[in-house]
């Protein structure tokens, strides 16, 4: 069984343990997703049948959108059916706009999902949760952080950065599983290769 798992996770696929899996609101919070991991993270979706799917930016990461602009119809392109598919599943679903994505287009595409253009505080079991793309964002937002018990966010890697009372997940480190009823937290692992993709670094890796 170890090695049909390790072979498994070689070429790509998310492993974790069902023991995660149990009753109560679940939250999956995804981020920074390259296009190579699509359909891994569209999979995953489906076992875990989320309460809530909350993607805090840059939908193909691996684009870079921001830095090679003329890339937008193969930004289209890729992003369209990732964001069909998300926005079909049947629970409540926001999307961050990060630096590497197209507004417009994202809201012309999405029919039942919630659009969060730079920041914003959602509710979610009498817990708030704070969801922003770049977590210095919020640096200076006192009045939201002091009353937010979680904080979101993708982007970028920061060193033990401390914000308000709330618990800080970046996304980048790993596919948070948050049941908020009792405060529990599961990181499920991405894809190997995903930081080889978000870096563009296409030699290295599965």
């Amino acid at each position: 069984m170890k090695i049909l798992q390790t072979i498994k996770k070689l070429f790509g696929s998310i492993l974790f343990d069902n023991d995660i899996l149990h009753e109560g609101i679940k939250i999956l919070h995804i981020t920074d997703t390259p296009t190579t991991g699509f359909n891994e993270i569209l999979k995953l979706i489906k076992k875990i049948k989320p309460d809530y799917i909350i993607h805090t930016g840059d939908l193909a990461d691996n684009i870079k959108l921001e830095i090679y602009p003329e890339k937008l119809d193969l930004y289209k392109m890729k992003v369209k059916k990732f964001i069909l598919a998300l926005d079909a599943f049947d629970c409540i679903k926001y999307i961050v706009i990060g630096n590497h994505d197209d507004l417009n287009f994202i809201k012309d595409t999405v029919k039942s999902t919630n659009i969060i253009e730079t920041i914003d505080q959602i509710n979610i079991c009498d817990k708030t949760f704070l969801l922003s793309h770049k977590l210095e964002d919020v640096f200076k937002l006192d009045a939201l952080l002091s009353t937010s018990n979680y904080i979101l966010h993708g982007h970028s890697y920061y060193d033990e950065v401390i914000v308000g009372n709330g618990k800080v997940l970046n996304g980048l480190d790993y596919i948070y599983l948050i049941y908020p009823e009792k405060n529990e937290i599961y990181g499920i692992n991405y894809p190997i290769g995903t930081n080889d993709s978000r870096m563009q670094r296409y030699g290295v890796g599965i």
